[in-house]
């Protein structure tokens, strides 16, 4: 690390400031107890939606999903090792 890239981090870490940090606290909310309760089944897939080499090959992150007409749709990050690119995913 440069010394002003190294200045400016002791700087953010001194004031408290970090990219995750407000997120450290966070947490998601009970569902509510009229809900039925959720059951899966997990089962091996033969071609998995993740592959070697794919633009999602290095990481993944951020999902979003929500529901629509009764499908699900995952909007996610993915990193192929140089760029991050959107990804959809559907039920």
């Amino acid at each position: 690390m440069k010394p002003r890239g190294l200045l400016l981090w002791a700087v953010l870490a001194w004031l408290g400031i970090s990219g995750c940090n407000r997120y450290a606290n966070f947490s998601l909310p009970s569902p509510p107890p009229s809900l039925p309760a959720a059951s899966f089944e997990w089962k091996p897939d033969a071609a998995p939606s993740l592959s070697p080499g794919g633009w999602d090959s290095e990481d993944v992150l951020n999902p979003s999903v929500l529901r629509r007409n009764g499908e699900y749709y995952n909007l996610y990050s993915g990193y192929d090792g140089k760029a991050w690119h959107t990804g959809l995913a559907t039920s």
